[in-house]
């Protein structure tokens, strides 16, 4: 009788029963012994990888499965520590063999579809899990792991419904809790989000930055019975160094850049705990500086709206324009604009980050700019894998990304004075003029409009804020009910993005002592209507500490005043930036109470907005502030400064205009 007889059952039961040790010593005795013995290599291999030795593993597995009579459990093993170990386009073959020797095996198809996903063979993935839950309809983890991949085909209801499979057979599983929140509040059924983030915390309070949704939900249903005691877990927690919200609730709640710089530090360490370490280096010059702009909202977005002209003015002659586009696709107008803007228009939905690294330097894209930073569906590890060799954050993200992987913001000197340099870990691109970007081909629809087609009175003063519901802080929302209050017949005209928020509005201003009458709301429409309401109304009251982006440009365009708060943090000077380039100084205001005190003065005194109307449609014509073709020139100069910095082996460093 061979050694392994009496000494490899009882290797394999020390084994199972957690004893690595003394089981590796029997192991490593019948190996001595019996060199070719593959069972005892195999449980080798196991013992390693229990013992965190994976790189031994690896390499014993390999031995092992390049043996013609090698076994499905190694193949599938093997493969499913290539996956643990990021190496998934390796896995997928030998789980592919184990597949096929094994076609019933739940546990192959479960990490077969895994490797796929991995790899951007999303739609294969699919049908791999899908056939894994016949065999096996009553894992948890399964229907989780199909949810993740449905949101990453941004297929919302049908992730929403296997989130709901996966708690019905493990009703504690706290990741498809979160999922299961997200999506609802993509849906905008932020009531039943906010109560998926509550279950969440009940199971496990320390999960990574799950405060910080529970609260984003809160705001975007105007629901602030625990906004206060929120600001204050909030600023500790950031102080404290914890995994409490995500960057973007950060920026969205508290006018502090101090701490909105702490918080998405926090956040990148926890992401990217080694940070980039890959080679910034330039390679040789192409003929044309090749620039790859990378969004998710490439289609009817705010983003799109603000870029497409600037796409459209790119010198050709000069650069080389792309466009990296993920996230929901749909025809439109905006989508259309931007395939025929650039050289190329590369849809990466169904692509790996690796896949995409590997393309974009297979192209010699020279500076990537982000135009997603922390916002929803961004794609930040395209940019952490090093995409180009200058990377550049701008206009999606209105704050530090707190990495050092991201070189350059586009800013201007009234967004981030040079007082503020310190609260990024980027360096500045200062644009002369203002940040942002126009469209100058924006149609408005014309004629007809009365304001009892948006439930509107016929007299009084009309006030108005389209921006989205979860920048309304009770603090703003005071300001504006003591407005209504010193004003009478005015009225305030609000955007409505979901069934809740009105009923909680009229609410907080009944509470408040004013008719809730006098709030209005008006829900999403196309573009040409959208500006077109703008014309009915008097005065744009902006939010506070963030502050109105998109909208504030539109109502501009529109010749609609915009009334500002301006603070310390990126997102609350926005509007002043936008202002003080069209010379309308008078309308930026630094405290609550000159906001307050200039919105009533107007609301009283209606003849002093048509005087501002009247300087605001000059300063449209003799502003840069829609003057497109002069800010693609800027950026373009600026861009190719950088580039030239770096060619000749520079570190980044604050840029202006030579």
């Amino acid at each position: 009788m061979n050694i392994s007889s009496n000494l490899l059952p009882q290797a394999i039961a020390d084994f199972q029963a957690g004893n690595f040790r003394k089981a590796q010593l029997a192991v490593e005795k019948i190996l001595t012994a019996e060199p070719l013995n593959w069972a005892a290599k195999e449980l080798l291999a196991y013992l390693y990888a229990n013992q965190g030795e994976s790189s031994k593993a690896l390499g014993l597995l390999k031995e092992i499965t390049d043996h013609p009579q090698s076994s499905v459990s190694a193949l599938y093993e093997y493969g499913s520590l290539l996956i643990a170990e990021s190496k998934p386009n390796d896995a997928i073959p030998l789980l592919e063999k184990a597949l096929a020797q094994m076609p019933n095996s739940f546990e192959v198809l479960h990490d077969l579809a895994t490797a796929l996903a991995k790899v951007g063979r999303k739609t294969e993935a699919l049908e791999q899990f899908q056939q894994a839950a016949k065999i096996n309809g009553e894992s948890s983890e399964l229907f989780y792991n199909v949810g993740r991949l449905h949101d990453d085909l941004y297929q919302e209801e049908e992730a929403i419904a296997c989130y709901k499979k996966s708690l019905m057979l493990s009703p504690d599983y706290v990741q498809s809790w979160i999922n299961l929140g997200v999506d609802l509040s993509r849906a905008k059924k932020y009531d039943e989000s906010q109560n998926c983030f509550k279950r969440a915390l009940e199971i496990d309070p320390n999960v990574d930055f799950l405060l910080g949704d529970s609260i984003q939900a809160e705001m975007n249903m105007g629901s602030w019975s625990s906004y206060s005691t929120n600001i204050k877990k909030l600023k500790d927690g950031i102080r404290k160094q914890q995994t409490i919200s995500h960057p973007f609730t950060v920026i969205s709640l508290l006018d502090d850049p101090a701490l909105q710089k702490e918080a998405a530090e926090i956040y990148a360490q926890k992401k990217w705990p080694k940070q980039s370490d890959v080679s910034s280096s330039m390679g040789q010059k192409n003929k044309k500086v090749k620039i790859a702009y990378f969004s998710a909202d490439f289609r009817y977005h705010p983003i799109a709206h603000l870029i497409m002209d600037l796409l459209e003015c790119h010198d050709l002659e000069q650069f080389e324009i792309y466009a990296f586009s993920w996230g929901p696709t749909s025809k439109s107008l905006e989508r259309d604009r931007i395939i025929s803007a650039v050289h190329e228009f590369i849809d990466i939905n169904e692509y790996s980050d690796q896949q995409v690294v590997d393309l974009a330097r297979g192209k010699g894209i020279d500076i990537a700019i982000d135009l997603g930073g922390y916002t929803q569906s961004a794609r930040t590890d395209l940019f952490a894998m090093r995409v180009a060799p200058i990377q550049v954050s701008y206009l999606g993200y209105i704050g530090t990304m707190g990495v050092n992987f991201i070189d350059y913001i586009i800013a201007d000197e009234i967004l981030v004075p040079k007082h503020h340099q310190k609260y990024f870990s980027e360096k500045i691109i200062y644009m002369p003029d203002c940040f942002q970007v126009s469209d100058r081909k924006r149609v408005m629809g014309h004629g007809g409009l009365r304001r009892a087609d948006y439930g509107l009175p016929e007299k009084g003063f009309i006030y108005c804020c389209f921006n989205n519901n979860y920048k309304m802080t009770p603090e703003v929302f005071d300001s504006w009910m003591r407005i209504l209050l010193s004003v009478e017949g005015g009225v305030l005209w609000l955007y409505e993005s979901n069934a809740l928020i009105a009923q909680q509005l009229k609410s907080e201003a009944k509470a408040r002592g004013v008719d809730p009458a006098r709030l209005v709301f008006g829900k999403m429409l196309p573009q040409s209507e959208y500006l077109a309401r703008y014309q009915i109304a008097d005065l744009f009251l902006d939010t506070f500490p963030y502050n109105a982006g998109t909208t504030a440009n539109d109502a501009l365009w529109t010749g609609l005043p915009v009334l500002t708060r301006m603070g310390s943090s990126m997102a609350s000077r926005m509007a002043a930036s936008l202002l003080n380039t069209l010379g309308l100084s008078e309308l930026i205001t630094k405290s609550a109470e000159a906001y307050e005190a200039v919105a009533i003065e107007l609301g009283n005194n209606p003849e002093q907005i048509d005087h501002i109307r009247e300087k605001l449609e000059k300063s449209k014509i003799s502003s840069q502030l829609f003057n497109t073709p002069l800010f693609a020139r800027n950026l373009e100069k600026l861009l190719q400064q950088v580039y030239e910095r770096s060619h000749s082996g520079l570190a980044p460093d604050h840029i202006r205009l030579n």
